[in-house]
């Protein structure tokens, strides 16, 4: 910062906001985890490495991790519940705008799973991320869709943040597919 530039209160309060938000959201999701027995059920105990991850899908499929945690399936649910919580926690509605498309949702569904997941194991250092990703795939000439994609006990399941379920993938939509980031 250059000398004789002041920061002015309303960015240093909107700054402690947030965090004051952030700081909320991992708390609710620390207790909805917690009053549903989920504390170490979000995975199996299984775990992939980045090779095992990519060699699940025919192309496009990046990874920032050696090593990720298979998901246990029926915990994409109990995520979307903490996710809609977080979502009207902080003055949004879990419904489509233009400012809050299916690419946030899906955005904000993996860091709401991320968040609870390592907020119930913040001393593991070596604790690897969960198999849940980002894809992105046509829907039609100029049109594509977001959705999380999540490696479970059960083989790869697709979930849709948007309407809160698990979604079938046809053999066209998976052609479609422009990306899958983990």
């Amino acid at each position: 910062m250059s000398p004789g530039i002041l920061l002015r209160p309303k960015s240093c309060l909107a700054r402690a906001l947030s965090r004051i938000r952030i700081l909320l959201v991992a708390l609710a999701a620390m207790a909805a985890v917690a009053a549903l027995g989920f504390s170490d059920s979000l995975c199996t105990g299984r775990v992939l490495t980045a090779a095992q991850v990519q060699a699940l899908f025919p192309n496009k499929t990046f990874v920032d991790s050696d090593h990720y945690a298979v998901v246990n399936s029926d915990c994409l649910q109990v995520l979307q519940d903490i996710f809609i919580s977080a979502l009207y926690r902080n003055g949004l509605k879990p419904e489509w705008s233009p400012r809050f498309a299916c690419g946030k949702f899906s955005l904000v569904y993996l860091s709401t799973a991320r968040l609870t997941y390592l907020s119930h194991h913040v001393h593991d250092a070596n604790l690897p991320p969960l198999a849940l990703g980002e894809v992105w795939y046509m829907t039609g000439p100029k049109s594509a869709h977001a959705i999380v994609v999540a490696i479970t006990e059960r083989g790869v399941v697709y979930w849709d943040p948007q309407c809160g379920q698990e979604v079938t993938m046809s053999a066209d939509l998976l052609a479609g597919t422009m990306m899958r980031k983990f």
